[in-house]
């Protein structure tokens, strides 16, 4: 059985109500790597959690259209 990854505790910070940053200042002041991080950290948290559940799958058609002459 999988673990669940670990969250890393040591970013954490604490602020008085209402003085807090905005959520999207705050994640665009982290790294392009530490939000890859974190999305993938909630998605096997999410996977762990609720399991994997099938997805709808990609179909792509190629069409072949003729000229017409005119």
């Amino acid at each position: 059985m999988e673990h669940a990854p670990r969250m890393d505790r040591i970013k954490s910070a604490m602020f008085k109500l209402g003085s807090e940053p905005k959520n999207c200042i705050s994640w665009l002041s982290q790294s392009p790597k530490s939000r890859l991080e974190a999305v993938e950290f909630y998605r096997k948290q999410h996977s762990i959690l609720y399991g994997t559940q099938s997805r709808l799958q990609r179909v792509y058609t190629k069409k072949i259209c003729k000229k017409s002459s005119l």
